[in-house]
């Protein structure tokens, strides 16, 4: 799908492909309902937009699914436990006939899938997660239940005193302190 830009009294409307609403939403546009499209208030700021997305807009459906599962593994709301497997969750919602759903990450990141809400357990989180700091989190705590409590990063374990608490970064080593 290509971008397009229409000119409707003093608003410019972009048409893009749905996988370009953060774009559009991050820049400031706005959302017409009415019209199914993003509006800005400048003719200038819709063309720059426009070739911004065009740049980035997948060359084939591959390519979109790659990018809206890199934009899942950047927002993470949950985890669920579902017919005994791990996930995460990235999505959920009401469909048109009034069930829940609900989109989970497999831990990996290497794909998503929708389940239905009641079929699974789940923990959100108070803010949404990446799936980098929530890696991080789990070396951290694997190397603090090893007996290994230094940071994952450091290679001074002799100076590391980040054994006695992750929660408290000034009590890093200096050269995990540095790092962080």
């Amino acid at each position: 799908m290509t971008v397009t830009i229409t000119r409707i009294g003093r608003r410019s409307y972009i048409q893009a492909p749905y996988a370009a609403k953060d774009i559009l939403r991050n820049a400031g546009c706005h959302w017409d309902a009415a019209q199914k499209s993003w509006w800005t208030g400048s003719q200038a700021e819709a063309e720059r937009l426009a070739a911004k997305i065009a740049a980035r807009e997948p060359s084939s459906a591959e390519d979109e699914k790659a990018m809206m599962l890199a934009r899942d593994c950047e927002h993470i709301i949950g985890r669920a436990q579902y017919q005994g497997h791990a996930y995460y969750l990235v999505g959920e919602g009401v469909r048109a006939d009034g069930s829940a759903w609900m989109r989970l990450l497999f831990r990996d990141g290497s794909r998503t899938f929708f389940a239905a809400a009641g079929e699974a357990q789940v923990t959100r989180y108070q803010s949404t997660r990446t799936l980098t700091d929530l890696r991080e989190y789990a070396a951290a705590k694997a190397a603090a239940q090893s007996g290994d409590g230094r940071s994952p990063l450091c290679t001074t374990p002799t100076e590391c005193l980040s054994a006695l608490s992750w929660d408290a970064p000034d009590r890093l080593c200096r050269h995990c302190a540095a790092l962080h």
